[in-house]
């Protein structure tokens, strides 16, 4: 991205620079999210690496309707991250942003047809496990070396730049991404995968509604998660 160039006509908040004491973006969900989903991709490649071999337990069934739920909130949490950051950090960023900026850009182009490529095959579950299989193993460097890009490069330009009202106008616009039955299951996931440090912090924090949340699919995950990975 270069200096000269427009920022993206999307329409941001009018908020200015952080204010002395204003808390710093927080990102624990972000970050958790980043961990589930590179944990879980490996389990699934596993799960339908036995479902190819006829071995395990896993419930092909409950495999699509877990793995489907995960794959869109990447989708829809990748779409909201690169739609909405680049014309936040570009305005208080400015230069500092545009190397990053461009490598969301480019990232959210790689990953997008991998991941229709990976929920087109989700459908034919169990007849094409062996190619669903191929397609995570594929999926998951990648995933693993642009999150962790992300994590290093990006989340500093979010806590150095941004205010807290800007990120919290982020996670608005993922949940208006999101459709709604994809949401007590994207708390529950999270929560799975959180420390108990994060999963206190979660639940304290009032814009995740973390805890009415898992009341609705708490339980409905664990089995959900239970059946789709084989668990005893």
């Amino acid at each position: 991205m270069t200096q000269d160039r427009p920022d993206c006509a999307m329409w941001v908040p009018p908020t200015g620079p952080r204010r002395p004491g204003e808390p710093i973006p927080d990102l624990t969900a972000w970050r958790v999210l980043h961990r589930a989903v590179l944990a879980d991709i490996g389990e699934f490649a596993r799960a339908a690496d036995e479902l190819t071999n006829g071995t395990g337990r896993t419930d092909a069934d409950a495999l699509r309707g877990y793995l489907l739920p995960v794959l869109t909130a990447v989708d829809v949490h990748l779409d909201v991250e690169g739609r909405t950051l680049p014309p936040l950090l570009a305005r208080h960023a400015g230069p500092y942003a545009f190397d990053v900026l461009d490598r969301l850009v480019a990232d959210r182009a790689l990953l997008h047809p991998l991941l229709a490529g990976v929920v087109a095959l989700v459908g034919d579950i169990p007849g094409v496990a062996g190619e669903l299989r191929d397609a995570l193993d594929g999926l998951a460097p990648l995933l693993h070396a642009q999150l962790a890009e992300q994590e290093r490069r990006l989340f500093p330009l979010i806590t150095t730049h941004l205010t807290g009202s800007d990120m919290r106008w982020v996670q608005r616009q993922l949940r208006r991404r999101a459709d709604p039955e994809l949401l007590p299951f994207l708390a529950a996931w999270l929560h799975h995968h959180a420390t108990a440090e994060e999963s206190e912090h979660l639940l304290r924090d009032p814009t995740e509604h973390t805890g009415p949340l898992l009341a609705i699919f708490g339980k409905r995950y664990a089995e959900l998660r239970r059946r789709a990975l084989g668990a005893p």
